[in-house]
């Protein structure tokens, strides 16, 4: 795929219980199950999407429809499962 647009990743994404919101000055806000906050920022790389917070860094890919982005987990239990986040309007 090619490089992402910044216009087609701003917005709200959700994930069953986790809503990120990405706004289009490079922040993001993520609100997790017990109303957990996290926020950062996040960067276009080429063809996936870098979000920073705190020391750690998760990265995500854009499906072809543009709808959903996915994280692929690395760990060892979830090792190559894939989390949708879908677009909301």
């Amino acid at each position: 795929m090619a490089a992402i647009d910044k216009g087609v990743v701003v917005g709200r994404w959700q994930r069953k219980r986790e809503i990120v919101i990405i706004q289009s000055d490079g922040e993001f806000t993520a609100k997790g199950p017990g109303k957990k906050l996290t926020s950062g920022t996040w960067i276009i790389k080429g063809d996936s999407l870098e979000f920073r917070s705190g020391g750690a860094t998760r990265k995500f890919q854009m499906r072809k429809h543009l709808r959903s982005i996915y994280e692929t987990a690395s760990n060892e239990r979830r090792a190559g499962m894939r989390s949708d986040y879908l677009r909301q309007k």
